[in-house]
C-alpha cells in the first residue's frame, strides 16, 4: 500500500522564522555598509591628505627660488577648498659667531607653509617647516 505523505510541522519556514532572517540579514547589510562609507570616508581623506602636502611641498619648492625671502606672511586660496599660509621669518638659534668681524655670508631664514581645509565637518591643518639660507647683498661678488 502507498502511503499518504504527511504534511510535517518543518516542510517549511513559519512567518517569524522569515522575519527573523531578515532581521539578521538587514543587521549584517548595515554593518557592511557602514564599514564600506568609513573606507570611502578614510579614502577621501587621504586623498585630501596627498593634494595638501603636494600643494605645500610645491609652494615649499619655490620659495628663495621664485618667491623671495621677505619677512611676512601671506595667505591664498587653492582650488576653492584648500587655504593656504606662506610665513617667513629671520631664523635665530641664540648667539651666533661672527666670522672675522665681518656680517655672515648667508642669512638663515624660517619658513613655514600650512594648508587647511574642510572634510568631513571638521577642520585639517598641514605645516610643513624649512630652513633657507639668503645671500647677504653687501657680502656677495
Amino acid at each position: 500500500m502507498i502511503e499518504a505523505h504527511k504534511r510535517s510541522r518543518h516542510d517549511g519556514y513559519t512567518i517569524i522564522e522569515v522575519v527573523v532572517a531578515l532581521a539578521v540579514a538587514g543587521i549584517a547589510l548595515a554593518a557592511l555598509l557602514h564599514a564600506v562609507e568609513g573606507n570611502a570616508a578614510r579614502s577621501t581623506l587621504s586623498r585630501e591628505y596627498v593634494i595638501a602636502t603636494t600643494f605645500g611641498e610645491s609652494m615649499m619648492a619655490r620659495v628663495g627660488r621664485d618667491i623671495g625671502l621677505d619677512t611676512g606672511e601671506e595667505r591664498g586660496r587653492m582650488g576653492g577648498t584648500f587655504f593656504w599660509r606662506r610665513t617667513i621669518g629671520p631664523y635665530s638659534a641664540g648667539a651666533q659667531p661672527a666670522l672675522d668681524g665681518d656680517a655672515s655670508p648667508v642669512s638663515p631664514y624660517k619658513v613655514t607653509i600650512s594648508v587647511s581645509w574642510r572634510s568631513g565637518g571638521k577642520l585639517h591643518e598641514l605645516s610643513l617647516r624649512s630652513l633657507r639660507l639668503k645671500i647677504n647683498q653687501n657680502n656677495a661678488n
